[in-house]
């Protein structure tokens, strides 16, 4: 297996110096087909060493009470020469080959930068070994639960209600010169299906969850179930597990999936889990069954349609256009944001929990679908009770100081993962059709999945 050069450089994220010789750059190789959480293994080992031979920042941290986190990061030039966070800022990548453009590259080479922390913590740190001092940082979410499948038993079970109306279906048009003024800007909505026939409409449901915790016994008093605002794209339901979950009740009238009709009670529910649970398929390349809700990891790597199709042969532009499921998120620090939503010691993010779903023509290139989607976000209000939302990216002090990345999810099975778009590899017409498989869109099925990030300029 192909393997890569990396090179480990610490830093504290407060930016007080380290003892250098004890925190020299670390230069190691790794197959490409090593996962991330296995680099953060190796790295909190990597740590540990470092602050073992460094004595006197050991006595102060046992001292202190504290506990050292890390942040690994690359120089990234898909994010505008800034640090990509590893795993933690919205960017989840699966494996070190991610992490390169093009990864069959004869020579590979990439500097990680690990960034330390120093946390207080509430349990004594006095009888831990160095190695128990060290841990990965791990991102604070809004939501009710992460289900690790590590730590997690976990099933779809259908949707809490009948599907939810979508939201209004952006229509974009190649006429910018119409009588009406119409731009990307204000452009008004469309259907919510355009032909697309009902079997392959896009959908958004809540999806209904069941879940145990890891070791706990398959009874009725330790069932949870979720509500997990999700879109279903036949084969999978892309949803995020973290965000915007909410904990329910039992009801029999749930949409159930039919595994689960019929079910009148908690303990025949949790008797069906329980057999579902020990015979489920799993997402290829994922941690997750094939029916639960889940965000596809990203890839650096330039998307060509060679990777689906060896003869480049992807679908002409269909002449119903393309229907767009986007998920919006946002890479920006709001820590030292002074802002009279954001400062106020409670609010310290921004809501996404607007969804939008855009109709793509053939004449539809990256720029104008960038600039609907930012219409979108501006739309929004900025505030919807104690949310603050995507309105407040066009107030000051955030006002010009991001823009939007778009990352799309091929329409093969093969490649569940989010590749940038527009795609860059040469010969490229910068349109989403490239996205398409043949057989797929033969059959009727126009549909993809994209993620909008709020990216520092």
């Amino acid at each position: 297996m192909a393997e890569a050069s990396l090179r480990f450089v610490f830093s504290r994220v407060d930016g007080r110096p380290l003892a250098s010789h004890h925190w020299e750059p670390i230069d190691d190789t790794m197959p490409l087909d090593f996962q991330i959480d296995q680099v953060k293994e190796l790295v909190a080992e990597k740590v540990a060493a470092c602050l073992s031979a460094d004595e006197a920042l050991l006595e102060a941290v046992r001292k202190r009470n504290q506990m050292v986190t890390f942040l690994l990061a690359i120089d990234c030039d898909v994010c505008n020469e800034r640090p990509c966070e590893l795993t933690l800022s919205g960017h989840q990548f699966d494996h070190v080959s991610d992490l390169f453009l093009d990864p069959s590259a004869p020579s590979l080479s990439l500097t990680v930068r690990v960034h330390l922390d120093f946390e207080e913590d509430a349990n004594t740190v006095a009888g831990k070994t160095v190695e128990g001092l060290v841990r990965h940082a791990k991102r604070t979410y809004k939501g009710i639960m992460e289900y690790d499948p590590d730590a997690f038993d976990c099933v779809r079970l259908g949707d809490v209600t009948v599907p939810k109306p979508n939201p209004s279906s952006t229509k974009l048009s190649a006429q910018g010169d119409d009588d009406d003024g119409d731009t990307a800007s204000n452009r008004g909505s469309g259907s919510s299906t355009h032909d697309a026939g009902e079997e392959y409409a896009l959908r958004r449901n809540d999806a209904l969850v069941g879940y145990f915790s890891r070791g706990d016994a398959r009874t009725a008093t330790n069932l949870q179930l979720l509500s997990v605002p999700s879109w279903d794209f036949g084969a999978f339901c892309i949803g995020d597990k973290n965000y915007h979950c909410t904990n329910i009740d039992f009801c029999k009238d749930h949409r159930w999936l039919p595994t689960y009709v019929g079910v009148r009670s908690l303990k025949v529910l949790c008797e069906r889990i329980d057999d579902q649970l020990s015979r489920r398929l799993r997402l290829p390349g994922s941690g997750y069954s094939s029916e639960l809700p889940f965000l596809p990891t990203f890839t650096l790597n330039t998307y060509h349609p060679a990777l689906v199709f060896p003869a480049i042969n992807f679908p002409p532009f269909p002449n119903q256009g393309i229907q767009v499921a986007v998920r919006f998120d946002h890479h920006l620090d709001l820590s030292d944001v002074s802002h009279k939503r954001l400062s106020n010691g409670k609010h310290k993010d921004i809501d996404f929990s607007m969804d939008e779903e855009i109709h793509v023509d053939a004449a539809d290139n990256a720029a104008m679908i960038k600039e609907a989607l930012l219409a979108a976000l501006k739309k929004t209000k900025m505030s919807e009770g104690d949310a603050v939302t995507s309105g407040v990216l066009f107030e000051k002090p955030l006002l010009s100081k991001w823009e939007l990345q778009l990352w799309v999810l091929p329409q093969s099975p093969k490649l569940v993962k989010l590749f940038r778009y527009p795609t860059g590899w040469r010969g490229s017409t910068g349109r989403l059709h490239e996205f398409l498989e043949m057989e797929t869109v033969a059959e009727g099925d126009r549909r993809l999945y994209m993620e909008a990030h709020v990216v520092p300029k």
